[in-house]
């Protein structure tokens, strides 16, 4: 699992710093994309469906108890 999600992560991680420019804006735009991909990649490929649905009940016991 940790492989594949590593690759699900960095292939468009390595696409998105090929062809974004080189400048400030860039860097930003690069590193949002590779932090959600990342963190996509890991709720998406590497959870189990239970995990998910843990996750997703603790998301919204945490942000409706208030």
């Amino acid at each position: 699992n940790v492989l594949l999600v590593t690759i699900v992560a960095i292939v468009p991680c390595i696409f998105i710093s090929i062809y974004m420019p080189m400048t400030f804006v860039g860097f930003i735009i690069n590193v949002c994309a590779c932090v959600l991909l990342a963190l996509l990649s890991v709720l998406l490929v590497g959870c189990s469906k239970d995990e998910r649905a843990q996750l997703a009940e603790a998301v919204i016991k945490r942000f409706s108890a208030k």
